[in-house]
């Protein structure tokens, strides 16, 4: 077996002998297999051990025997308790998620303190065939159904190419001892029962049963390689980037043959599950300006495309004093300031960059901010007043843009000029105005 396992590990490239490996170490078969070849295949091992505190004194003892063994081989441990079933409750997860949760991330956070290169963990065929037959379960895609791979980040499984007979065998005949978990024999769990029920079952409908399983899974994994190669052209095709907003073209997304598995390619990347990207697919027929969030991305359905915002990035938007000594800023928008006298051959500035306001109904100091809540202004030009929102609609813009819009404001409130767009016809210059606030807008560009 300590041959099959090398040729595995260079075949995968799953580590080499300089690599300081980190190895996931429960005090179970698989794990303490996993530990005594890369141990006699000459690689540097250090091992974490995880404490779940689910199962009161037989955890307990399972966290000395690992103790035991590290310091029987002279190998650095580290050892960690966990609040499993608090974590599991505040986040209404089952345990088994939260214990992988919390076993990654501190996994991780190892690697980062102490300059690990890569994890090593115990998963072998049997879990292949379990995690296949869990995910079908759950409706999973190609992604869910190929399998685990044998090296994923910084995540290494040097065992996949082994039965868990061939593992307890090894075991027997090296004399190593280990320990049983007694909540793997409780059929609870999805994966216990799929283990102990499912399986067994499946392996008896047919002598290939086993093999014919495996072989699809390595035919899946080829798949989603040639899916994830094609798919890419595609999600390039009608994705487009400036700056931090993303956008999906809607038009070229709706001519796909399968819309919502495309735009779950282009959307997987930002957070939103599942459920959620169904939501999505399922409001692109109807009226535009929907909104979905994920944990760290929002995203908004416009006529004509998509728009993908980080969270971070709303959220950071605040308010700007402007005061009468001020004759210029740069930030957030570069604006200058001008005081100028009115006479008989004044022309008005037409262009979208500039805004001429009667002074004498200027009230510093002035604020540049955001649209608000029922903001109300009377356009130039036009009669009455205009709720901000509806005179944005009439444009067509789409959230990211009727967001980007600056605002300069009275010390009232009152909104002076929609910047690029048009000045309050209240500030407008007449035939009474003496002299003006001369504002002119920057490309920064």
């Amino acid at each position: 077996m300590l041959e099959e396992f090398e040729r595995f590990v260079i075949q995968q490239q799953l580590f080499s002998k300089s690599d300081n490996i980190l190895v996931g170490v429960s005090g179970g078969v698989d794990s303490i297999v996993l530990l005594q070849l890369l141990i006699k295949a000459g690689y540097h091992a250090s091992i974490a051990h995880c404490n779940f505190q689910l199962r009161a004194a037989e955890a307990d003892e399972e966290e000395d025997f690992v103790r035991d063994l590290a310091a029987k081989l002279q190998l650095h441990i580290h050892v960690k308790h966990f609040e499993t079933q608090l974590y599991a409750e505040k986040r209404q997860i089952s345990i088994q998620m939260a214990a992988r949760d919390l076993r990654y991330n501190w996994f991780n956070e190892l690697c980062g303190q102490y300059g690990y290169d890569v994890i090593a963990l115990g998963h072998h065929l049997n879990d292949q065939k379990e995690t296949f037959f869990i995910n079908l379960i759950r409706g999973s895609g190609l992604q869910g159904l190929k399998g685990m791979k044998g090296r994923n980040g910084m995540l290494a499984r040097p065992l996949l190419f082994a039965s868990r007979d061939q593992i307890l065998n090894y075991a027997s005949e090296n004399g190593l001892a280990f320990r049983e978990d007694s909540s793997n024999n409780q059929t609870k769990y999805l994966r216990n029962k799929i283990r102990h029920e499912l399986l067994p079952v499946y392996a008896s409908m047919h002598n290939n049963a086993n093999t014919g399983l495996l072989k699809s899974m390595s035919f899946l994994t080829e798949n989603h390689a040639l899916y994830e190669w094609l798919v890419k052209e595609k999600v390039d095709r009608i994705m487009e980037h400036e700056g931090a907003v993303n956008r999906i073209d809607k038009r070229f997304l709706l001519e796909s043959p399968s819309v919502e598995a495309l735009l779950f390619e282009c959307l997987k990347g930002f957070g939103f599950s599942g459920i959620t990207i169904h939501e999505i697919y399922q409001c692109l027929y109807s009226q535009p300006g929907k909104i979905f969030f994920s944990s760290t991305h929002r995203i908004v359905i416009n006529r004509d495309c998509l728009e993908i915002e980080s969270l971070q990035k709303l959220t950071s938007q605040k308010e700007y004093q402007i005061f009468e000594d001020n004759d210029k800023i740069l930030s957030p928008v570069h604006l200058i300031f001008q005081k100028v006298e009115v006479d008989a051959c004044f022309k008005p500035d037409k262009s979208l960059d500039c805004a001429q306001l009667d002074m004498e109904k200027i009230r510093f100091p002035l604020t540049l901010r955001k649209k608000k809540k029922k903001d109300r202004f009377a356009p130039f030009g036009m009669k009455g007043t205009k709720l901000l929102s509806d005179y944005f609609n009439d444009l067509h813009l789409t959230q990211h843009q009727k967001e980007s819009v600056w605002l300069l404001c009275n010390s009232n409130d009152d909104i002076l000029w929609v910047m690029g767009h048009r000045i309050n016809q209240n500030y407008s210059i007449t035939r009474k105005t003496k002299s003006m606030l001369l504002v002119q807008m920057i490309d920064s560009e």
